[in-house]
């Protein structure tokens, strides 16, 4: 089923729920538990109402990931 779809929507999609989770899980194991609402549920909210609304942070932290191997993909294509 996932070969069907391209692996730059796979990557955003993942990215959108893995790299907020890890944070969560990260922050939660460092820093201490999360100071919102309704825990990890309130940190989606909170990330993806900041990303609705346009808030950088939000979107620089939500697509991190795709652009660190959109980067890598064309650094590696440019040294061949």
């Amino acid at each position: 089923m996932f070969r069907k779809i391209p692996s730059w929507v796979q990557m955003v999609l993942l990215s959108t729920i893995i790299i907020p989770f890890a944070i969560y899980t990260g922050g939660n194991w460092l820093i201490g538990p999360y100071e919102g609402n309704f825990g990890i549920m309130g940190f989606f909210f909170s990330i993806y109402s900041d990303a609705l609304q346009a808030q950088p942070a939000a979107w620089f932290l939500l697509l991190a990931a795709p652009m660190m191997a959109l980067v890598w993909r064309v650094a590696l294509q440019k040294r061949s």
